[in-house]
């Protein structure tokens, strides 16, 4: 400010100076400068600042590019703007209705797709701000959307199903924010139910399942998606055998059925190729020593 040392505070913040600009918009101004001529440059601080915001972006759970969001309506981000100086700088951009506007052609790489309702629009509707940093997000399956969290768009996962699908660890108990997700999401569904057949549709899932163990001494369950059915859904099997061939490696299998809620297994044996199968996410019933279906799959079935 080229003021003298001795130049009192209460000048300096006083806003009635005339030729004299307040800290705070000096500041404002240099880091929102220097946050555009980053952005738009093409140097390596340029992709640190897009790693800073994306990053600030994927915390934060928002789905749509960082830049078209009304941070008005977001008080939790302040932590995580003290924390990320690029995401502070474009915070106090908006505050200032600066507005910033990405080409086009880079929107869709700032935008997460892969669902219909987002988890951060349904944290804000039932007033759960406050887990938005608190789930533990894993890099294998990382959750953006309810819909995620759903097999066949009805079927809710259990937390172990999660954890398993998302490679994390499955002791314990269930985290609290997905206690709440799920106490808001059976309580607005009807009829949760399973089909006799259990074949899964396919719901952006398969991609994230683990491939079968061709050396497994174990039995496997296993989900199994026919190469060449009508329609793109998954069957419940288990492994009776993996063959291996110079073309590859075969499974033979046996279809499941529901037996009230416990999976059972058909007598006769179906073969096909291994890239057809991935591991199920299924509970195991220690009681029974077998596979079964969550209670929420299973409340409204009748087996007739």
């Amino acid at each position: 400010m080229k003021l003298p040392k001795n130049t009192p505070s209460s000048l300096i913040f006083h806003e009635g100076c005339l030729g004299m600009d307040h800290p705070w918009k000096i500041h404002c101004t240099n880091i929102i400068t220097d946050l555009t001529i980053r952005l738009n440059s093409d140097s390596h601080a340029a992709v640190s600042t897009q790693i800073r915001l994306r990053d600030a972006q994927l915390k934060s759970l928002i789905v749509d590019p960082i830049f078209d969001c009304d941070f008005y309506v977001m008080p939790w981000i302040k932590p995580q703007a003290r924390k990320n100086v690029s995401f502070n700088a474009l915070v106090i951009a908006k505050s200032l209705d600066i507005s910033m506007a990405i080409d086009p052609i880079d929107r869709s790489t700032w935008r997460v797709s892969g669902g219909k309702e987002p988890i951060l629009k349904f944290f804000k509707q039932y007033q759960l701000s406050k887990y938005i940093y608190r789930i533990n997000q894993s890099s294998h399956y990382p959750i953006f959307y309810i819909d995620q969290l759903f097999i066949r768009g009805t079927y809710l996962m259990t937390w172990k199903q999660y954890r398993s699908l998302a490679l994390l660890p499955i002791q314990g108990r269930a985290a609290r924010w997905y206690r709440e997700v799920t106490h808001l999401c059976t309580s607005r569904i009807d009829n949760l139910t399973v089909n006799k057949d259990l074949k899964l549709a396919k719901a952006n899932h398969w991609a994230f399942l683990l491939d079968i163990i061709p050396d497994a001494r174990r039995k496997q369950v296993i989900f199994v998606r026919e190469p060449l059915a009508d329609s793109d859904a998954w069957i419940i099997g288990k492994v009776n055998k993996i063959h291996h061939h110079k073309q590859g490696i075969s499974v033979n299998y046996r279809p499941g059925h529901n037996d009230n809620g416990t999976i059972g297994w058909q007598d006769n044996g179906r073969t096909i190729s291994a890239h057809c199968c991935k591991r199920a996410i299924l509970d195991r019933d220690s009681n029974l020593r077998g596979w079964r279906f969550p209670s929420e799959w299973t409340s409204g079935f009748t087996d007739g």
